[in-house]
């Protein structure tokens, strides 16, 4: 049995047609059995097995390109400010986490191209937590956790500005890829 034959879900139709029952003692057919369920099991060939698209794949195609060039976008920003500051100081220093959010945010502008849900949730977890602490290191001073740094820049620059706006507009995406249109007729 393989993992395609575990993800198959039974289909239930109510048919129309009535079905043929054994006549009761009264030589009469069961009246309730005239619109019974029937189960039928989808084959590999029937439409009810193809995965569907959520919706109109132009309006799916704008997203996932706007949605890499948004990452692309975010990546170079933070590696430029991760080359900025410099690679010393601590395993946990900020330029080591631009870093890593710039190898994060390359990868998934590369991954996101495809069509699966799953690289969609994570670029929005990245970009929702981009987007978070941006916001953090303006209106509220962060203080330092553990081997985390503290961040505290209560203004906005242009480079906080251009990814803010970036991992949101991955965030929008995410909601357009959601409730994208339906396919033409």
């Amino acid at each position: 049995m393989t993992a395609h034959d575990l993800r198959k879900e039974t289909l239930v139709t109510i048919s129309t047609k009535p079905v043929d029952t054994a006549p009761t003692l009264s030589g009469d057919t069961d009246p309730r059995a005239a619109n019974v369920p029937t189960e039928r099991t989808p084959s590999s060939n029937t439409e009810a097995a193809r995965p569907r698209a959520i919706g109109d794949p132009r309006a799916l195609l704008a997203a996932r390109v706007l949605a890499s060039l948004a990452l692309v976008v975010s990546a170079l920003v933070h590696a430029r400010l991760a080359t900025q500051l410099g690679m010393d100081g601590p395993l946990l220093a900020q330029s080591h986490l631009f870093v890593a959010h710039a190898l994060i945010s390359s990868l998934l502008a590369v991954l996101v191209l495809s069509n699966h849900d799953r690289v969609w949730l994570v670029a929005l977890v990245l970009a929702v937590a981009g987007l978070g602490a941006i916001l953090a290191s303006v209106y509220f001073p962060v203080p330092s956790i553990g081997p985390f740094p503290g961040f505290k820049e209560p203004t906005w620059l242009l480079s906080k500005a251009i990814v803010a706006f970036a991992e949101f507009s991955v965030v929008v995406l995410w909601a357009v890829r959601q409730i994208a249109p339906a396919k033409p007729r």
